[in-house]
């Protein structure tokens, strides 16, 4: 009874601007500084405090993660053995008695329910996640932080990953080692050269470092008499 009545709050009550950003009474709730980065979920392993709860949680309020079994997912709950989804589909907003709740549902799941409790803390500059219980289907937490009050993490945008220029040590490095290659190469040829001259005695052309292969290649190429 208790998750029909909050799945009709949601839908009644939902005001999404948009995944991570929600409209309340009071402004904006701008959950996207509490994105994770790496593809990883910003809060992992997580213990209940219910003391007959042996999972551990991971949560990632912004975007989808891949962790063990659970794929493309918000909130996952897992063990040594398993692990499952507990919240894969864009979550919902919704209030009661002035308190924030995002709720996050499971696809092909109507009776499982993920609910996290926002909680306002301005003075505080880490955010934390609790997990409380599951109950009626539905499992709770608790997310304290700064970014659950309205209009404090408003207008939030990821700043452009900078482009690193070589410094320049890197572009004398890099000067030195080609001349060092241009002089193997010039030295390893006058080495050939001699070789084929002085020892073999062989022409000066063709003591040229790869003339024969050259010659042999222009003599292939030239047109005889019954091609053309």
């Amino acid at each position: 009874m208790k998750l029909c009545i909050f799945l009709i709050i949601i839908l009644l009550i939902n005001t999404t601007s948009g995944i991570c950003q929600f409209s309340v009474s009071d402004g904006i709730i701008d959950l996207r500084t509490l994105s994770s980065r790496d593809g990883q979920p910003l809060f992992r392993n997580i213990k209940s405090q219910d003391p007959f709860d042996d999972y551990l949680y991971s949560y990632e309020p912004c975007s989808i993660f891949n962790e063990f079994d659970c794929l493309n997912s918000y909130v996952c709950q897992s063990n040594i053995s398993s692990a499952i989804p507990i919240g894969n589909i864009e979550p919902t907003i919704f209030s009661v008695k002035d308190i924030s709740y995002i709720a996050y549902r499971v696809m092909n799941e109507s009776q499982l329910l993920t609910q996290v409790k926002l909680i306002c803390t301005q003075n505080n500059t880490t955010s934390v996640l609790t997990a409380i219980n599951m109950k009626d289907g539905v499992y709770n937490f608790e997310l304290r932080s700064r970014c659950c009050c309205p209009n404090e993490c408003a207008g939030w945008a990821p700043s452009p990953t900078p482009i690193k220029k070589p410094d320049k040590h890197s572009r004398l490095i890099a000067i030195i080692c080609s001349l060092v290659i241009i002089f193997l190469l010039i030295l390893s040829c006058t080495g050939v050269y001699i070789y084929k001259r002085f020892v073999l005695h062989k022409s000066s052309l063709h003591s040229i470092p790869l003339y024969s292969q050259f010659a042999k290649f222009k003599t292939k190429s030239q047109p005889t008499y019954d091609q053309l």
